[in-house]
């Protein structure tokens, strides 16, 4: 992370007002801008070097998170308006905090419930509203009909396929109870 000298847009919000009128997004958009516009010649020369800019920010920090090569580092923190080099760490999830936080081993114990076993299908592409276990009738009629007659269901249903898994006849997983 290359972090560098101007203000982000929130502390130039803090400084002292010299009127009481409130601040308008264009002006906030304004100071965005100028940040950018300072932060080019850092980019320019992480793209000459042959690195890449992963992102920039003005609003809580004036700073771009960049890929350099570790030679290129000292050259960058020699640039103008450069305040600092920030190494970023690579974080491993770890579900050591988060699961006793929420109460999962609690629930775990207290219902007999753990999870295993269980799939989970992430659907991009909508759900059959008529399907039973989405509370329709599970007519493979119903379905046909609002199929051809409801024009939103058309991009709300689709067949899928779940490997694994046992399916009616429109291709639709079926819930074991």
């Amino acid at each position: 992370m290359v972090e560098l000298a101007d203000e982000p847009v929130p502390a130039r919000l803090a400084m002292p007002k010299t009127t009481a009128r409130p601040v308008t997004a264009s002006q906030r958009n304004t100071w965005r801008t100028q940040i950018q516009a300072s932060q080019k010649p850092v980019v320019d020369a992480v793209h000459k070097s042959g690195g890449i800019v992963i992102s920039q920010m003005q609003d809580a920090y004036d700073g771009i998170h960049v890929h350099v090569k570790a030679a290129d580092l000292t050259s960058l923190a020699s640039m103008a308006g450069v305040t600092g080099i920030h190494l970023i760490p690579i974080y491993q999830p770890a579900l050591t905090e988060s699961v006793p936080y929420v109460g999962a081993p609690q629930a775990w114990t207290s219902t007999g419930y753990t999870g295993a076993g269980v799939k989970i299908a992430i659907n991009r592409h909508g759900i059959d509203y008529y399907h039973a276990d989405f509370g329709g009738s599970g007519n493979p009629a119903d379905y046909t009909y609002g199929l051809a007659h409801d024009t939103t269901l058309r991009h709300r249903c689709r067949r899928t396929t779940v490997p694994s898994e046992r399916q009616d006849s429109r291709g639709l997983r079926l819930r074991r109870r």
